[in-house]
């Protein structure tokens, strides 16, 4: 397993997280009173996206800092493309 610092702006990453959280938090309240199950499904899938779209933001700008810090720009390329093929990303 490869284990590396992060080396671009985390901030947005980590904000659009709290809104997953938040999304989350929104479907799991429609559990406990009188709902419409729309809306509920409405959230979970918001939050779903949300965090797949996290995912994507994450890998690429992982992979551009890797490609941007080494000689051989192609071989690291496909060492990062299996962790977008595993998640589906």
């Amino acid at each position: 397993m490869i284990t590396k610092d992060w080396k671009f702006e985390k901030r947005d990453l980590i904000g659009r997280l709290s809104r997953v959280e938040g999304q989350v938090r929104a479907a799991k309240e429609r559990f406990g009173v009188a709902h419409d199950p729309a809306s509920m499904m409405q959230q979970l899938s918001a939050a779903r996206n949300a965090i797949d779209q996290v995912g994507r933001l994450a890998i690429l700008e992982y992979i551009k800092s890797e490609i941007a810090d080494t000689e051989d720009p192609v071989a690291r390329l496909e060492t990062y493309s299996s962790l977008v093929k595993k998640y589906g990303w």
